[in-house]
């Protein structure tokens, strides 16, 4: 959420409920990443490639 927070210049707060609620609506799955216990991946779903 860092990352994108710097790319889109908002903050990690404000990314971390935007990535909720597109969790809610099935455009992103989180899933903890693999090599940081305290980081977490937003991956897009095929729904949210097909819908773009």
């Amino acid at each position: 959420m860092r990352e994108v927070a710097e790319r889109v210049v908002l903050s990690r707060n404000r990314v971390s409920r935007l990535v909720d609620e597109m969790a809610r609506l099935g455009l992103v799955n989180e899933r903890p990443d693999p090599t940081h216990e305290r980081l977490t991946r937003a991956l897009i779903t095929e729904e949210a490639l097909a819908a773009a």
